[in-house]
């Protein structure tokens, strides 16, 4: 079962929604960290937009997506120096328009002293969300349980 809101989200939460073979749903994606290369962070701005555009959803960072790992291996963490807040404010602020979102505060702390980092993308109000890229028009994605889909005029 998915939390539905950031204070249910818990170590045994995680765990659980893992243990039962936890995919990316329309409500769920997993990211490993906060992405370093272009392509990564277009993609997580799309994601930040398809969430706002289909109901909302979460953002677990610090789950590896591998299926085939056993639980405790795809939840490796953060590390808890980073200011998670900070560095990842701007993706769902490069939306247009911004997308609303909270965090967990404080983080789901592991074993391993790493933490996992919860963030709620909230239902838009002023939708359709979309994202520019370079000079070219909007593009408005959903979310499904496939992923991002693009949306058509």
């Amino acid at each position: 079962m998915i939390p539905d809101t950031l204070d249910r989200w818990t170590n045994v939460a995680v765990h659980g929604l893992l243990a039962k073979r936890g995919l990316e749903s329309d409500r769920v994606e997993f990211k490993l960290q906060l992405p370093g290369e272009r392509k990564g962070k277009v993609r997580l701005r799309r994601t930040c937009a398809a969430f706002a555009n289909s109901g909302g959803g979460f953002l677990l960072f610090g789950i590896h997506d591998d299926r085939e790992k056993a639980v405790f291996e795809r939840m490796v963490g953060i590390e808890p120096t980073l200011d998670f807040a900070q560095h990842f404010s701007p993706f769902p602020g490069e939306c247009t328009p911004s997308v609303d979102w909270d965090f967990k505060n404080p983080p789901i702390v592991l074993s391993n002293d790493r933490v996992i980092h919860v963030v709620q993308i909230h239902d838009g109000w002023r939708p359709p969300y979309g994202l520019r890229i370079k000079d070219g028009p909007i593009e408005f994605d959903k979310r499904t349980n496939g992923g991002n889909e693009r949306m058509s005029y």
